[in-house]
């Protein structure tokens, strides 16, 4: 059974013990154990953060109420600003969350990408919430449970190279491909976008190349008059044209796409031309989308190609078998349009001067459901992370920029100028990693930063321990060595085999707490194949005693006299089933399993943490272990178990 089937059949289980035992209670952010008489943090997982009690969209406080408390450990100690970004994204530390991504993450899906938790005074003396945070980071103040990201600034000229007649560009890893008119196919070095240099450059017949895109080895360029052109650039220094292909000598070719083994190429008169490119070095022409219209430029989803069809506005056609495309709907009366994007249900149109947004809910009849009107002609557009990148034709040539919270509703973010670039302006630009590359003829490439602001488009919410009405624990005093002793303690191994075991040879977390507050001391102990750990340096005296293992509740012994040559304690049977480790087994240690469920470690998306019985993948007995325990919280008394 794969895993997707396996989900629903989980939840399902899960449900019916959440029907007999009860929906876990969240109400209370730290727990005061009576038997220890420490304050013990209770992690709060996924609960919305606080909007920072001001009106700025950058500010955030941990807490709902936005009260500043200080943000600490498991273990209740506090956490410092240095110790932030060790800490984040683990059971000790905090996790932001934008629309339920963690912002530090690599597929945080922000244009400027994942950012880097760092500690910094986020107090109301160093200006609360007016601080400065630097682009890239997202400040933690821990002491007061607030955070904050970058509020973006002006647009600005990262670098620039050449002054010819750049058409297109598109960028993959260290380099951009630009299509000149002229000069044909350069590769430029972007890896210091301030100085991006010349790699190559390959002259193709005659003049007229538009067009670029690249996937993997191979650049695929549209010539006006001169079909498509496969160039390998494996090495970049030394592209190679291999293939040559165009249906007939008058042929207008444009702009194209590449969606999986098609190029879809749109070539005015003739429409949308289509390629099966499975063998790159011998394109072969398949079908092609036409409806007596001239097209521009084409964009590809799923089943549907959209045309951008000049005078006729917007065409759809259904390109399940690429050989016998048909057409589907379209919408005219919306000026002359030169190129479409598609994102979330919606085709973002560059039509002359304006921003055009249309509804594709249902194929056969798009609406028109806004038009935002633009500084110069806009001729190119892209849609990512968020933002429409609208470049413009003109005397000036300006990149506009678009926020897309509401998709509906286009909001003019930021406008970039591009001055002197001659009659045709920006005619292809490319925005990836934080920057915008942009074909801006006379004046080349020339590389900007929108310099957006990082402040989170979806809810946040967070994870996190902290604590509220309870002072922080006592500090554990320095130990006279004649006052200590080594303790000896078994543990046995739930769902771990019979002893002796390999997995029973597994770290345990040790507390020991003067009964009734004090002092407390904790120790990690690694047990042998028996279940046994020895302990050294431990204090005299009565004290309650707890362990837990990795993924497990504590077990405890209340009133125990710890003396030289004492018996070694038995702490019982570790329960198993708290991946998150909050001192109870529930429905957020199961959606953790349930996350990475049928996965064995080395695998991507396995998460160690739901592994109960220690064997390196995550099955169907790591949920029985689970649901055995599922309600429980600790610390259990050990001698009951």
């Amino acid at each position: 059974m794969s895993r997707c089937k396996l989900y629903p059949v989980l939840w399902a289980i899960l449900f019916c013990f959440v029907l007999i035992m009860g929906w876990p209670a969240r109400g209370g952010r730290t727990a005061a154990d009576g038997r220890l008489g420490v304050a013990v943090a209770v992690p709060e997982r996924g609960v919305p953060a606080g909007n920072g009690g001001d009106a700025r969209g950058n500010t955030y406080a941990f807490s709902a109420a936005n009260q500043a408390l200080q943000l600490v450990r498991l273990d209740a100690s506090p956490i410092d600003r240095a110790a932030v970004p060790a800490l984040y994204g683990s059971p000790d530390g905090m996790t932001i969350y934008d629309g339920g991504k963690n912002v530090a993450a690599a597929n945080y899906g922000a244009f400027s990408g994942p950012l880097q938790p760092i500690g910094q005074d986020l107090s109301t003396a160093a200006g609360w919430p007016q601080v400065a945070v630097a682009p890239g980071r997202v400040a933690i103040d821990p002491l007061l449970g607030r955070f904050a990201f970058y509020t973006g600034g002006p647009p600005y000229r990262v670098g620039r190279w050449g002054a010819d007649a750049h058409d297109g560009v598109y960028v993959q890893g260290d380099y951009a491909y630009v299509s000149d008119w002229v000069r044909g196919l350069d590769i430029v070095d972007i890896r210091d976008p301030a100085h991006p240099t010349l790699v190559a450059n390959l002259p193709l017949v005659a003049q007229g190349a538009v067009d670029v895109v690249v996937d993997g080895r191979y650049a695929y360029v549209s010539m006006k008059w001169h079909g498509l052109r496969v160039i390998d650039v494996l090495d970049p220094a030394h592209p190679l044209e291999v293939a040559w292909v165009r249906e007939h000598v008058n042929q207008l070719s444009l702009h194209l796409v590449k969606v999986g083994d098609y190029v879809y190429m749109a070539a005015e008169g003739d429409g949308v031309l289509i390629y099966n490119v499975s063998t790159p070095t011998n394109p072969r022409y398949v079908g092609r989308c036409h409806n007596g219209q001239n097209a521009e430029s084409v964009f590809v989803k799923g089943r549907y190609a959209y045309v951008a069809v000049g005078n006729n506005g917007l065409s759809i056609y259904n390109i399940s078998n690429p050989a016998a495309p048909f057409y589907v709907g379209g919408l005219d009366g919306l000026g002359y349009c030169f190129d479409v994007h598609v994102s979330g249900g919606y085709a973002y149109l560059a039509t002359f001067n304006a921003l055009q947004v249309v509804h594709l809910s249902t194929p056969s009849k798009p609406t028109l459901v806004n038009t935002v009107n633009t500084i110069g002609q806009a001729y190119d557009v892209q849609v990512t992370s968020g933002y429409a990148f609208v470049g413009e034709r003109g005397s000036t040539g300006y990149v506009q920029i678009y926020d897309l919270g509401d998709p509906t509703e286009p909001l003019l973010a930021k406008t970039y100028a591009i001055l002197n670039t001659g009659p045709n302006g920006v005619t292809g630009l490319h925005a990836i990693n934080g920057l915008v590359y942009t074909a801006a003829n006379a004046k080349g490439l020339v590389i900007f930063n929108p310099n957006l602001s990082e402040a989170p488009r979806g809810p946040v919410t967070v994870d996190y321990n902290w604590a509220d009405d309870v002072e922080p624990p006592t500090p554990t005093p320095t130990l006279d060595p004649s006052t200590t002793m080594t303790l000896t303690l078994h543990v046995e191994r739930q769902g771990r085999g019979a002893a002796p075991s390999a997995r029973w040879a597994e770290p345990v977390w040790i507390e020991v707490a003067a009964p009734g507050g004090g002092a407390r001391y904790g120790y990690q102990a690694l047990c042998d194949a028996m279940g046994q750990a020895t302990v050294p340096g431990v204090p005299q005296g009565v004290y309650d005693v707890r362990v837990r293992g990795r993924t497990s509740l504590y077990n405890q012994l209340s009133a125990q006299t710890l003396a030289p040559d004492g018996p070694p304690l038995d702490m019982g049977l570790l329960a198993e089933g708290d991946a998150n480790l909050d001192g109870r087994i529930d429905v957020f240690d199961f959606s953790l399993l349930a996350s990475s469920y049928g996965l064995a470690e080395g695998q991507p998306g396995y998460d160690p943490r739901a592994d109960f019985d220690g064997d390196g993948a995550i099955q169907l007995y790591d949920f029985s272990l689970l649901a055995s325990n599922y309600g429980l919280v600790g610390p259990l008394d050990a001698t009951q178990r």
